[in-house]
């Protein structure tokens, strides 16, 4: 009997499919999806999602990445520097910004 896993999407250095088996829970198979996949196809990478449901598989691996939209550290503007490295002043927001956050909060 083969047991669903959620579908997961991460990032690795591979595209694979996989079972999992009740029988042998320490066993998992991994086949990759093809050189063919097309990480840059949104389409694509919801075929293989669903290829894999279809055929009670699990997906893991770059699945679709579109390289044109800016990170979540570039939209927000984080800084690189590691929080435990910022000083007390660089780690808490002035006032008045503090308050603009709050309005925003306010205003929904």
């Amino acid at each position: 009997m083969i047991r669903k896993l959620p579908i997961l999407i991460i990032i690795i250095f591979f595209v694979s499919t996989g079972t999992f088996s009740q029988e042998s829970e320490d066993e998992i198979i991994l086949e990759t999806i093809g050189s063919d996949h097309d990480t840059s196809d949104v389409v694509s990478a919801l075929t293989a999602v669903h290829e894999a449901e279809r055929n009670d598989k699990h997906v893991t691996g770059l699945l679709y990445y579109n390289g044109e939209i800016p990170t979540t550290t570039e939209t927000i503007g984080l800084t690189n520097t590691p929080l435990s490295l910022l000083s007390e002043e660089q780690g808490r927001p002035s006032k008045e910004s503090l308050i603009q956050i709050n309005e925003r909060f306010r205003s929904s």
